[in-house]
């Protein structure tokens, strides 16, 4: 595995989400309106104009930082999923969506669940010399699962099979940032062992509901009560005709359903 290396300095800016405010309007600084003149004394003598320039601007920038400082999820399409952490640290699990704009990542960590060419890193994603790579047959030897801290992420390997998906060659993963903890099956169907994940307290978790390579929702809906997550996620559902699988099957409480290239918050 390649060392990560967490750059010291990140400055995360999010054109779609914003943190700390319960609208998306941009903050306003009032430096003067007709009803509240500058005053004499700001402009004077020991204040020249590009002075005050320089503060508002940087009154901004303190007000946008702290605004972006936030930890979000974006379901970018079929099983691929981003995380970005409140450092700006991005991690990828599944990283193939195909209308993704893959040369615009510069991921910090890339996890995979499996093998087959619809998780594998897609061809145009570059993953540069610091960024580490968690691989399914690393995350999973014999009887062992593997956990990874790397930079603001814990990254544990939980169980994931099914008849197309060999137990042996597959994983989940439990992703844990910023006090938060979001949970990828994987390609699976319901497991004994996803009863143990009650204990996790999962925030997010995202289950496949295809119903041909993997479970179906009903049976997806079956597994979120398993485990018990605040928040259920559909994900995977094409079929093998290219069509969604009906996502009013899957009825679990908390259920979220995430459109393609949509982002939410998920820690302020």
């Amino acid at each position: 595995m390649r060392k990560f290396l967490l750059a010291s300095s990140v400055v995360l800016m999010l054109a779609l989400v914003g943190c700390g405010s319960t609208d998306n309007t941009s903050t306003e600084i009032d430096v003067a309106t007709d009803n509240q003149p500058v005053s004499e004394e700001v402009v004077s003598d020991e204040s020249s104009p590009d002075d005050t320039d320089a503060a508002v601007e940087s009154e901004a920038q303190d007000e946008t930082e702290e605004a972006s400082a936030c930890t979000t999820l974006t379901y970018i399409g079929h099983a691929s999923v981003k995380i970005v952490a409140k450092d700006g640290t991005e991690l990828l699990i599944d990283p193939n969506y195909e209308e993704w704009d893959w040369k615009a990542e510069n991921p910090d960590i890339v996890i995979v669940t499996h093998g087959h060419g619809d998780h594998t890193p897609n061809y145009n994603l570059t993953m540069s010399d610091e960024c580490t790579f968690i691989n399914y047959k690393d995350a999973h030897t014999g009887d062992t699962y593997e956990s990874y801290d790397v930079g603001p992420y814990h990254i544990e390997a939980v169980p994931a099979a099914n008849e197309n998906h060999d137990i042996k060659y597959c994983v989940g993963y439990i992703v844990t940032v910023d006090g938060v903890s979001v949970y990828h099956a994987g390609d699976t169907s319901k497991l004994d062992s996803m009863s143990e994940l009650a204990d996790k307290n999962i925030d997010y978790a995202m289950y496949p509901i295809d119903g041909v390579y993997n479970m179906d929702a009903v049976e997806a809906t079956e597994v979120a009560a398993m485990v018990g997550a605040k928040n259920n996620i559909p994900i995977h559902e094409l079929n093998e005709d290219g069509q969604p699988a009906k996502e009013d099957n899957f009825t679990p409480d908390g259920k979220l359903v995430l459109s393609y290239g949509e982002t939410i918050v998920i820690a302020e």
